[in-house]
């Protein structure tokens, strides 16, 4: 089965209307991926839906012809995750696979242990990279939607803006299998919480506890934090429900 490429449009005016394509997008489905006239691909709106759509002309510009019928993305994933600060490598991987899966938000946060010490000024320069790898991921998995990328905010600030019942904070010392809570409470939406590499203090874990939130393992491993924060919305969004069945 031939890959479907994916482009992102300003807007798509009505049903089988005539769309241009952006320089760069352009470039890559033509000169890249090597598409040709007639050729089919789909385009996606700023409201996520996917259209079918033909190439009716090369250009440059590139310009394709949608279809009558959009498809709506995949729903967005009801779990919020929170991440301690890593080095920006790992975090952008975390942050591209995490449009993939169709994380609503990611929040990387400050903590006692955190061992890179994040600025705010770091993070706003990386604001570029990180909505191209989105962009690129969402083409890429179909996900139409990006999601909601935060920070820096204090540990004490996520621990104070979960709602109650809906939150688990990731770490060795769980009292219980992050899936078995996860279910048990049954929340509609889960915030996972991850720490940095090297985990939360006592008194960090004592303010969540107070706070109404549990605190989770997951197993016997010692993973990097962006496998545990993979792993734990992998686990979150099947017990709630989200992966549906394809």
């Amino acid at each position: 089965m031939r890959h479907t490429f994916r482009s992102t449009v300003d807007r798509v005016p009505e049903p089988g209307a005539l769309v241009e394509l952006g320089a760069d997008d352009g470039h890559h489905l033509i000169r890249a991926a090597r598409r040709r006239l007639g050729d089919a691909t789909e385009v996606i709106d700023p409201d996520g839906r996917l259209w079918p759509a033909v190439i009716e002309e090369i250009g440059p510009p590139v310009r394709l012809r949608v279809g009558e019928t959009p498809r709506n993305a995949p729903s967005a994933v009801p779990v919020d995750l929170y991440l301690g600060a890593l080095e920006w490598g790992r975090f952008d991987l975390l942050v591209e696979k995490c449009t993939e899966i169709g994380i609503a938000r990611v929040t990387m946060f400050t903590s006692e242990r955190a061992g890179r010490k994040a600025d705010q000024d770091g993070f706003d320069r990386r604001r570029d990279r990180l909505a191209r790898l989105t962009d690129a991921a969402a083409k890429q998995s179909g996900q139409g939607r990006r999601p909601e990328l935060r920070g820096l905010v204090p540990f004490s600030t996520v621990v104070d803006e979960i709602a109650d019942g809906t939150g688990f904070v990731v770490d060795a010392r769980g009292e219980r299998a992050l899936g078995d809570a996860v279910r048990a409470a049954g929340p509609s939406r889960a915030a996972i919480v991850v720490g940095s590499d090297a985990g939360f203090s006592e008194s960090e874990l004592e303010h969540a506890r107070a706070a109404g939130l549990q605190i989770c393992g997951l197993g016997g491993s010692t993973l990097r934090a962006e496998t545990a924060a993979l792993m734990a919305v992998a686990i979150a969004a099947d017990r709630l429900g989200a992966l549906g069945s394809g």
